[in-house]
């Protein structure tokens, strides 16, 4: 508890910290990683079984957004993330299929700061998933961060963010939680 406290206290110190406010016509910059574990149950509709499908995923991601509104900002999106997936038969436990796959993801985020730093968005995106097969995914992103400001310009962003995804090869769409860190610089409109 001491050391949380310190690091609180520490982050308070700095510059910045905790007042963001961004102006219409400021842009923001960003980059962020993310290592992420999942488990999801998958019904392809050709078996008779459900599928456990385990994924260890690898991810970065890369954006600018343009602020449209008082510390509401739209922007254009990309990531790219490394899969090692383990399919599993429900039922047995036995392994049907083992892959190691890419993706390429785009997005359009819109999102909203509070006062304190804290943010909500959302993003519509398409990913492209590469292995043995090509599959095309719409999916939708919904966030909540924290732009703890360490500079007058830059902040350290984690967010928790949960994804639904829709593809053409399976009937249940599938839901994934991920948690990253990026690292954002903000460029305000001189007043």
């Amino acid at each position: 508890m001491k050391r949380i406290i310190l690091i609180v206290l520490l982050l308070e110190s700095l510059p910045g910290f905790g007042q963001f406010e961004m102006p219409k016509g400021s842009k923001q910059k960003g980059i962020a990683g993310s290592i992420n574990i999942s488990s999801n149950e998958v019904d392809f509709g050709y078996t008779n079984d459900t599928f456990k499908s385990t994924n260890t995923i690898l991810g970065s991601f890369a954006n600018i957004s343009w602020f449209i509104a008082n510390n509401m900002s739209v922007g254009l999106a990309n990531s790219i993330s490394l899969y090692k997936t383990a399919i599993r038969y429900k039922s047995s436990g036995e392994i049907w299929r083992k892959s190691s796959s890419h993706t390429f993801n785009i997005g359009l985020p819109i999102r909203y700061y509070l006062k304190n730093g804290l943010f909500g968005e959302a993003s519509p995106g398409v990913t492209i998933y590469n292995s043995s097969f090509s599959v095309y995914y719409l999916n939708a992103r919904f966030s909540i961060g924290y732009a703890a400001l360490i500079a007058p310009n830059m902040a350290i962003e984690p967010i928790l963010s949960y994804t639904r995804s829709y593809s053409s090869d399976q009937i249940d769409p599938e839901n994934l939680f991920q948690f990253g860190i990026g690292l954002s610089y903000y460029k305000r409109k001189a007043s």
